[in-house]
């Protein structure tokens, strides 16, 4: 009745297989994927917008599930709402202020959403991971750069209660800061509402600023360096697909020893891609649990920045790959390559639907 439906695009075959979430009918998924089947990566032939697919249970399993779904929406929405306004209410006191009551209030929206455990520890650049080290020490001064993929409403969750902190959100303006990256800053219920409406955000009434600029401000940053959630089954490049300026904005973070890699492993199920808010809100509710897992990396090479030469260019370049890859190696997920101009197709396409 409320969750949305999807279609799984075999490559192999070259054929669509119907797949269902919650009982919908198979004629709203052909839409769906037919309408952004072409968006998919060409590498890797994966389509980073739409749902994952889910296998299909038994007629009686799919009942109760949904009548399940049905109970915990109306007993939860009323909850959400009344926590969100009070996010909103404590925004404007001074971070040490509301430091405790926004951990406590997104840890219960965490809740909410059937996360009822976050297993979260530091690895070492293998992937290994050490059993005395807990996630996200050995992080320096008191505003860290933690460069993490997207993929839901989850992850903000999480990050707005273990830091409290400002989320950057990479622009494809290249020239408002040559040599530095250029963000969009915005506060935990501000990035929760921009989840909520889309997987294209809309930033046009926000003051872009530099990376570098944001960290003068001394609170943590989360840079979601894809621009945009995906569905989880690869890892985007750069909004921009420029990990030059990906790297020159993380080089001084990385020379203090204040960067780390948050590797963000989620529930498919809670993926923000093309359903409509309303869908997508539902479906979050729905669920009695979600998992939630983090694996967190320190960088061990951080090149030399020169700034203002061609080396020093190329090197930030390379290196902000190598941190990509590394990321996608720990997720077990492949780096996807998709173009600027399949990305801003699928925004145009994706706001003229919605």
């Amino acid at each position: 009745l409320f969750l949305p439906s999807f279609c799984k695009l075999d490559t192999t075959a070259g054929q669509l297989v119907p797949q269902t979430r919650r009982g919908e009918t198979a004629s709203h998924q052909m839409v769906i994927a037919e309408k952004y089947r072409r968006f998919e990566d060409r590498a890797s032939g994966i389509m980073p917008f739409g749902p994952q697919s889910r296998r299909k249970a038994n007629v009686v399993l799919r009942i109760l599930s949904w009548l399940a779904s049905q109970i915990l929406v109306f007993a939860r929405l009323p909850v959400l709402l009344a926590v969100f306004c009070l996010l909103l209410v404590i925004q404007p006191l001074p971070r040490a202020m509301r430091r405790l009551p926004e951990a406590l209030l997104c840890r219960g929206l965490l809740v909410l959403f059937g996360v009822w455990y976050v297993a979260a520890e530091n690895c070492d650049w293998k992937g290994r991971r050490p059993a005395t080290r807990t996630a996200f020490s050995g992080l320096a001064g008191k505003a860290p750069v933690i460069m993490s993929n997207h993929t839901s409403v989850l992850e903000v969750l999480y990050y707005g209660f273990r830091f409290s902190p400002v989320f950057a959100i990479p622009t494809n303006d290249k020239n408002s800061f040559p040599g530095d990256l250029t963000v969009h800053a915005l506060s935990v219920p501000n990035m929760l509402l921009a989840v909520l409406r889309g997987p294209v955000y809309k930033m046009s009434s926000i003051k872009p600023q530099s990376i570098n600029m944001l960290r003068l401000q001394n609170v943590p940053i989360v840079l979601l360096f894809e621009g945009t959630p995906s569905n989880g089954e690869g890892l985007l490049p750069p909004i921009n697909n420029s990990h030059k300026h990906l790297g020159s904005g993380l080089l001084q973070a990385a020379s203090q020893k204040s960067l780390a890699l948050s590797c963000v492993k989620t529930d498919g199920s809670a993926a923000r891609t093309v359903e409509s808010p309303l869908d997508y809100l539902l479906n979050c509710l729905g669920s009695i649990f979600k998992a939630l897992s983090v694996s967190v990396l320190l960088p061990q090479f951080v090149p030399r920045p020169e700034d203002g030469t061609e080396a020093g260019t190329e090197a930030a370049q390379e290196w902000a790959k190598a941190l990509q890859s590394r990321m996608a190696s720990v997720l077990n997920v492949p780096n996807m390559e998709v173009s600027v101009d399949t990305q801003q197709a699928f925004m145009e396409q994706w706001q003229k639907d919605n």
